[in-house]
């Protein structure tokens, strides 16, 4: 199966210089956990998820609507094509600990998404259980060694 056919092609997104407080409210009324970030062309220039601006007003002494979305959002980004093969964008989704893959074109216009929800419950799925499961495992894995990094290093023992 290809990306085209188990991806979200309408997707909400957002600019860089929209403020966090708009970004929320966004994702709030969609019920949807991330934005892409797009320029004036459409071509995709970050990622922001709920937990993204969750940390950043955690970590800053800011108001949401005083922070924009450019200053916190990912911009290394792991995209997928339209025309790859949806086990590879699950592999890539695996090796990085990500749950969800703009769709881009070659000069990175956002097409849609592909997240992990969407493989779940593709109607023609040519992979079985078993691989989402074992995919699953390791993107849990790695948000696990991620969270126990982050915390060794802001709490180190003597």
């Amino acid at each position: 199966m290809l990306v085209r056919d188990a991806s979200v092609q309408e997707v909400l997104t957002a600019r860089e210089d929209v403020s966090l407080a708009e970004a929320g409210t966004l994702l709030r009324n969609a019920d949807c956990g991330a934005l892409p970030v797009v320029d004036a062309e459409y071509r995709l220039v970050g990622f922001l998820t709920d937990r993204d601006i969750a940390m950043a007003l955690a970590d800053a002494d800011a108001s949401a609507a005083d922070v924009k979305v450019g200053e916190v959002m990912t911009r290394d980004l792991q995209t997928c094509r339209p025309d790859e093969d949806v086990r590879l964008a699950l592999q890539r989704m695996s090796e990085h600990g990500i749950r969800r893959l703009p769709v881009c074109t070659a000069d990175q216009k956002l097409l849609g998404i592909l997240s992990i929800d969407d493989l779940l419950l593709a109607e023609r799925r040519e992979m079985d259980d078993r691989e989402l499961l074992d995919a699953l495992r390791r993107i849990a894995r790695g948000y696990r060694e991620k969270r126990e990094a982050r915390i060794i290093e802001e709490h180190p023992t003597v």
